[in-house]
């Protein structure tokens, strides 16, 4: 028999690759002041930084309470937490946190594909327990799904088309964790919440593991968690998607290019499927009020 390595439920980041020790935190939390302490250390010679602290506040219903009764109270509200920031052998970058420790991270670096990326590659197709997703077109629409006996993709309603997955939850079998061969339990959102080795080499070792799976192809059946991923307004890729989009409306190659009515348009021009332009056009043609204009694109 193996030798038994100590796991527990972590929860665990990617950084987005350029991050560094110092930029994966808010500028808040980069140095050590009167609440929080930044150290920086080793874990198997590999550079790690600590963020730990702890801020007390007054219960803010304390003053309600005293409105009503005329009797003042004294309480107050303590928020603990740590992250542990890891650099391993390749400069990527990952963040291990304890309670309110996601928060000092700087979320525009956060890499929000990678949980449910190690999902669509280790989960078991017919184990998905429940989803998130978020509708395009419908910004006030979320569906939230859940099969407590597991159940398929297909079955809890995503199609990949127009449709974001934000969070969810399988099971899945990921080979040479520190955990065993077993199936775990997955939970993913910006993070991804599975067991891991509780010992320095163990855990590098472990990350190790889910950076190989990141890479490898995604599971048939499991597609739709990658159709589409959701960016940062800050997010780098955001300029280069716009960059190509201007591209591609000045090009003069026979590419083709999908167009769509905005949604609130949905209801006067839904019934048009689609649309074919040949040419420019004769000198009669008509321009009808509320259609859309690119002219702005091409001589941008």
């Amino acid at each position: 028999m193996g030798q038994i390595i100590a796991t527990k439920r972590t929860t665990l980041y990617r950084m987005l690759e350029g991050t560094t020790l110092i930029t994966a935190l808010t500028e808040e939390r980069r140095e050590t002041d009167d609440y929080f302490t930044v150290t920086d250390l080793k874990l198997e010679q590999q550079p790690a930084r600590l963020v730990a602290g702890s801020i007390s506040n007054r219960a803010k219903w304390a003053t309600d309470l005293k409105t009503l009764t005329g009797q003042a109270v004294e309480l107050w509200n303590s928020s603990p937490g740590a992250v542990l920031l890891i650099q391993d052998s390749s400069h990527a970058i990952w963040a291990l946190t304890w309670g309110t420790g996601f928060h000092f991270l700087d979320s525009e670096k956060i890499d929000f594909g990678f949980g449910s990326g190690v999902v669509a590659r280790s989960a078991l197709p017919s184990e998905v327990k429940s989803l998130t997703k978020t509708v395009l077109d419908h910004r006030a629409r979320v569906d939230r799904s859940s099969m407590p006996n597991g159940s398929t993709i297909r079955d809890l309603g995503v199609d990949g088309y127009g449709e974001v997955v934000s969070r969810i939850e399988a099971k899945a079998r990921i080979e040479d964790l520190a955990v065993g061969d077993k199936v775990i339990q997955l939970r993913a959102a910006d993070s991804l919440n599975l067991p891991l080795a509780k010992s320095g080499k163990e855990l590098l070792l472990d990350l190790k593991v889910l950076e190989e799976l990141s890479n490898q192809p995604v599971l048939p059946g499991l597609e739709s968690l990658e159709q589409l991923t959701a960016l940062k307004p800050k997010d780098s890729k955001v300029s280069a998607l716009d960059q190509k989009l201007v591209e591609a409306f000045r090009s003069t190659s026979t590419n083709r290019l999908g167009i769509s009515w905005p949604h609130d348009r949905l209801d006067a021009y839904g019934p048009v499927v689609s649309a074919k332009v040949n040419g420019l056009g004769d000198r009669k043609r008509r321009v009808f009020e509320q259609t859309p204009e690119m002219g702005w694109l091409v001589k941008k």
